[in-house]
């Protein structure tokens, strides 16, 4: 077994490094599908002091046009993308955008991931090793962003995720079931049992031995899961997603993502996970799993177990899609329309709570005894689009084909249904 000591001697320690603009850091790269109005670098005080995240945010392009978010999705990516992977899921916000209907998207870099703040490393990734960012901490991160960018706690929330920003917006979704109405999340997984064996496209590069030069010293790792879509990226888009890893100096988070995988009962993760995974079990609120069944990664088995947790979840599967499944399909319409199915276009969330009512509310049979004796005592109650004529038990109606149960004749059926359970189950005792 290769002891974290032993790794260490062949480690290049990897310094820190502040956060930066896209356009700043890669100035020659073009970042295809990306407005440049929608980054900014957002201070927030983490559990281990301030930290500088870098942030896709349609919050000021919205107050620029005048109009104020009705909703927030809260957008996580996973490894090793970065927040470039919701470009057309904030491009489509946009289009949609107008006065009373609009949702601000915040999209962040994960800290030590795009173009956030960078993690000194002294020793390579593992398990055991303090300085990369693990499950729990990355929940608080969130929790410290989202305090930092003032969310108004009074319209929709909702958490989007991919890959382990799946399982990330998800636990955070959880940790706040109060606060947050619905979850998406795309290809995923909230558990792995301890004694299945990972998929084998992550089997090899988690092996201590050869996770720092798959993930850190070499693209490796970066360039194997780029190339997990459907048809092959173009060169802009693919060269965009690369930018803030084109140096190993870059690339510490990549390594430390996969050494997070907590697949082992002992790992340090392990107990994170298992809360997330338990917690989802009590989501009542509405889950959309948009799925690409073409992934190596997160296979079906995977899916399986979601919807075992959240039977209620509605599901959406791109066949023919993978793991990249923002960059197979458009997932912009299917996201909108599912919210407004959900929620109503513009709805705020105190629109969305049942007014209370005007009167004292009549019980099923006090409101079929009120009609039965009003007005429309001869209007149709009951109409049966399917049975013959025989089946009725009227000969007119029969010989009129007449299918329909007025409010007098219902209310006159249901009492004599009433009387006749009565007397077949006797005077009380």
């Amino acid at each position: 077994m290769v002891s974290l000591r032993d790794l260490s001697g062949r480690f290049t320690a990897i310094p820190a490094a502040g956060a930066r603009l896209p356009a700043d850091h890669a100035p020659g790269t073009s970042f295809p599908g990306l407005d440049p109005a929608w980054s900014r670098l957002v201070t927030a005080k983490t559990e281990d002091g301030a930290r500088s995240f870098h942030v896709l945010d349609t919050g000021p392009v919205l107050e620029a046009r005048g109009i104020t978010p009705t909703g927030t999705i809260l957008a996580v990516h996973g490894n090793p993308t970065w927040s470039y992977l919701w470009r057309h899921v904030i491009a489509g916000s946009l289009e949609r955008a107008r006065s009373g209907d609009a949702w601000r998207v915040i999209a962040p870099d994960q800290l030590d991931m795009g173009f956030s703040d960078r993690l000194a490393h002294p020793v390579p990734p593992a398990a055991e090793a303090p300085s990369y960012r693990r499950l729990p901490q990355r929940l608080g991160d969130l929790d410290a962003l989202m305090d930092a960018l003032d969310v108004d706690t009074g319209s929709r929330l909702v958490t989007l995720g991919h890959d382990w920003g799946g399982i990330i917006s998800l636990g955070w979704a959880v940790r706040h079931a109060g606060r947050v109405d619905a979850a998406i999340s795309l290809n995923t997984a909230v558990d792995h049992p301890t004694q299945d064996q990972v998929p084998a496209a992550l089997r090899a590069a988690m092996a201590p031995a050869v996770l720092p030069a798959a993930t850190i010293a070499s693209e490796a790792f970066l360039k194997v899961t780029l190339g997990l879509t459907e048809d092959p990226l173009p060169e802009a888009v693919r060269e965009a997603y690369r930018a803030p890893y084109t140096s190993r100096l870059g690339r510490g988070g990549i390594g430390g993502f996969v050494a997070d995988i907590p697949a082992e009962a002992t790992h340090v993760s392990r107990a994170a996970l298992t809360e997330v995974s338990s917690g989802l079990c009590s989501w009542d609120k509405p889950l959309l799993l948009l799925w690409g069944p073409k992934d190596p990664v997160f296979q079906d088995r995977y899916l399986a177990d979601l919807q075992s947790r959240v039977p209620h979840a509605d599901l959406h599967r791109f066949e023919g899609a993978g793991h990249m499944l923002a960059e197979d399909r458009d997932l912009s319409a299917p996201i909108f329309t599912w919210l407004d199915d959900h929620f109503g276009a513009g709805a705020s969330r105190a629109a969305l709570e049942s007014p209370a009512p005007a009167g004292r509310v009549l019980g099923m049979h006090e409101q079929l005894s009120t009609l039965a004796g009003s007005e429309r005592r001869a209007s149709p109650a009951v109409v049966d689009m399917t049975a013959e004529p025989e089946a009725w038990s009227n000969a007119e109606d029969a010989g009129t084909g007449d299918r329909a149960l007025s409010w007098e004749e219902l209310s006159a059926q249901v009492d004599a249904l009433a009387v006749g359970l009565t007397y077949t189950r006797g005077p009380p005792r």
